[in-house]
C-alpha cells in the first residue's frame, strides 16, 4: 500500500490513496480470532486523516479507538481499566483546551510505561523538545503510510503487552 497526502496550510489537504486491498483486509481482520489485543489511542481531529490513520492501524491488525480531540481521549484513557499501550496524537487540533503535547504529557503521567507519538504539520520536532517531555516519537506531516508504521510497531515492541482482563467466574 502507497499513501500520499499534500497538506495545504490554511486549507483542506488532499489524500491519495492506492489500495485496492483495503476493505478486504479490514473484513478479514474483523473476522479473525487471532487479531492481537494491542491498544492504540488516537487523537486527531482532522477526520479525513483520523480515517486515514485508522486505515493504516487496521491494515496492519491492531486494535485502537479514535478520538476527534485531545479531551475526550483523555477522559476516555482515564476512565480505562487498562491503559493503551501506545497513544498517538496531532500536536494541533483546532481551538481545544489541550494541545497534543499537554495530552501525552497527562497520559504518561498516569501510564508511565505508555508510549507516546506526537505527528504534527504545524510545529518541529525542535520546538517540542523540551525537558520532562514525554513524547517517546515525533513525526512531521505528510508522513509515508510505511514509515508511520514502523514507529508504531517500534514503539509497541519498547512497551510491556497489555495485562489480560480479569476473566468473570461462571
Amino acid at each position: 500500500m502507497r499513501v500520499d497526502w499534500q497538506e495545504a496550510r490554511g486549507g483542506p489537504c488532499t489524500i491519495s490513496i492506492f489500495s485496492c486491498q483495503y476493505m478486504e483486509t479490514a473484513a478479514t481482520q474483523k473476522s479473525s480470532s487471532l487479531q492481537p489485543t494491542v491498544a492504540i489511542y488516537v487523537a486527531e481531529d482532522d477526520p479525513h486523516l483520523k480515517e486515514l490513520t485508522a486505515m493504516l492501524l487496521e491494515s496492519a491488525g491492531h486494535t485502537f479507538l479514535t478520538f476527534d480531540s485531545g479531551e475526550k481521549a483523555l477522559e476516555a484513557f482515564r476512565a480505562a481499566p487498562i491503559k493503551p499501550r501506545l497513544v498517538i496524537s496531532d500536536f494541533s487540533m483546532g481551538v481545544r483546551l489541550i494541545n497534543g503535547v499537554q495530552f501525552l504529557t497527562e497520559c504518561k503521567r498516569l501510564s508511565p510505561s505508555t508510549k507516546a507519538f506526537l505527528v504534527s504539520g504545524t510545529v518541529e520536532e525542535k520546538d517540542i523538545r523540551v525537558d520532562g517531555n514525554p513524547v517517546d516519537w515525533f513525526m512531521s506531516k505528510p508522513f509515508k503510510a510505511d514509515q508511520f508504521l514502523s514507529v508504531v510497531q517500534l514503539l509497541l515492541s519498547q512497551s510491556p503487552p497489555s495485562p489480560k482482563p480479569p476473566q468473570p467466574r461462571l
